[in-house]
C-alpha cells in the first residue's frame, strides 16, 4: 500500500510511499496482534517480527486489494523494461548502526519515515534524516495495547501524517530514536511527545493511498511496474510475510550470517500453510531503495532493514531476487 505526500516545504510534491506484495501479503504488522519474543542473535542483537491474528490478517488484505494503482510514467514504458540499476540510498540520510528499531515492533514506521527521508532529497533537495521517534511517542497517544512498538502499517504512516501534517528533524530535541529498548508489552513510550520539539518541521498538505501492481499480471510486468516507480525517484515500501518459524530462523540467519551481496530467495516458503501461532508466522516491513538486473541470473531488489547492522552489512542492506512468484501465497492467505 502507499501513501501520496503532496507540498511538504517549498511545494513538495507528489510523494509516493509504495508497497508491493510478496508471500503472504504485502502488509508489515498490524494494530491488534500477538507478538512473540523478539528473536537474538550472538551478539545481543534483537529483530522483532510481528504475528497478527487471523481477522487483522483478512482485514488488511481487503484493504490492499481495494486501493488504487501507483502512477506509472508510461513514456518508454515497456515489457520487459531495458536491463539495468537504480538505487536511491544516497538521498536517505542516516547512521546505519542508529537505524535500528531495537525490540520495539515498529518496522513500518522505519520503512514510512524512510519513504519520506528520500522524497523530500529527490524533489526539494532536502537531505535530512527525519524522526523515527515523533511518529512513535504520538501514536494512538504513545501508549496502550496499540501503541507504535505493538505493530503498524503504511496506512498508519499515512493517516498519522495526515493528523500531524508535518515531518520533524531526527536533530530537533529529544526527537532521536530512545525507544529502541520498549517493546509491545510495555504500553508506554520512554519519550513523551510533548517534550519533542516540532521546530524546524516540513510541512505535509495529504496523503494518499496507492499500490503498485504485481498481482494477476506476468512476473515481467510486475517487474516492470516496480521498477518503473523506483525509476522516478520513490522508494517503496515493501511488507513481507514467512509461514512459520522455521522459515524466520532461515531469514534469521541469512541476515546474521551473510553479506550485502548475497541474494535471499524468497520464494522457498511459498506455499507452506501460514501457521498464526503467536510465534509462528509473521511480518516485517522494510524500504526498497532500488535495483540491478544488470546479469540476468543475479536480479535483485536492494532492501534497507531496521535491524542495525552486522559485521556483513555495515550499511544494514539486504537483497531479495527480483524474479520471485509475485503471485505466490501461503494458504489460507495470498
Amino acid at each position: 500500500m502507499t501513501k501520496r505526500i503532496t507540498n511538504m516545504k517549498k511545494g513538495w510534491l507528489t510523494v509516493i510511499l509504495s508497497l508491493i506484495l510478496c508471500l503472504v501479503l504485502g502488509f508489515s504488522i498490524t494494530g491488534s496482534l500477538v507478538t512473540g519474543d523478539a528473536w537474538a542473535d550472538d551478539g545481543g542483537r534483537t529483530y522483532p517480527v510481528m504475528h497478527p491474528d487471523r481477522e487483522t490478517l483478512d482485514k488488511w488484505i481487503a484493504a490492499y486489494n481495494s486501493a488504487p494503482l501507483a502512477h506509472v510514467e508510461t513514456e518508454g514504458f515497456q515489457v520487459p523494461l531495458p536491463r539495468g540499476s537504480r538505487n536511491l540510498l544516497s538521498h536517505l540520510k542516516y547512521t546505519p548502526v542508529e537505524r535500528n528499531q531495537g525490540d520495539c515492533g515498529n518496522c513500518w514506521a522505519w520503512a514510512g519515515t524512510g519513504c519520506l527521508g528520500i522524497a523530500l532529497d529527490v524533489q526539494e533537495g532536502i537531505r535530512d534524516r527525519l524522526s523515527v521517534q515523533y511518529l512513535n511517542s504520538n501514536y494512538n497517544g504513545g501508549s496502550g495495547s496499540d501503541w507504535a512498538c505493538c505493530g503498524g502499517n503504511l496506512f498508519g504512516v499515512a493517516d498519522f501524517y495526515t493528523a500531524t501534517g508535518m515531518a520533524i528533524p531526527w536533530s530537533n530535541a529529544n526527537a532521536s530514536w530512545q525507544d529502541g529498548s520498549r517493546c509491545c508489552g510495555d504500553h508506554l513510550t520512554s519519550v513523551p511527545a510533548i517534550t519533542i520539539s516540532t521546530t524546524p518541521n516540513y510541512p505535509i498538505s495529504s496523503i494518499d493511498d496507492v499500490t503498485i501492481q504485481t498481482h494477476t499480471v506476468a512476473p515481467a510486468t510486475a517487474i516492470a511496474n516496480i521498477k518503473n516507480v523506483l525509476n522516478q525517484g520513490k522508494a517503496i515500501w515493501f511488507g513481507f510475510f514467512l509461514p512459520n518459524s522455521f522459515a524466520w530462523s532461515d531469514f534469521f540467519d541469512f541476515w546474521g550470517t551473510r553479506d550485502e551481496s548475497v541474494v535471499y530467495d524468497i520464494d522457498k516458503f511459498c506455499g507452506e500453510p501460514y501457521n498464526s501461532d503467536p510465534n509462528e508466522g509473521g511480518g516485517h516491513a522494510v524500504l526498497c531503495v532500488g535495483y540491478n538486473d544488470d546479469d540476468p541470473n543475479n536480479s535483485y531488489w536492494i532492501m534497507l532493514n531496521s535491524w542495525g547492522t552486522t559485521d556483513g552489512r555495515p550499511n544494514g542492506l539486504f537483497r531479495i531476487n527480483m524474479d520471485m512468484a509475485y503471485d505466490g501465497m501461503n494458504p489460507p492467505y495470498y
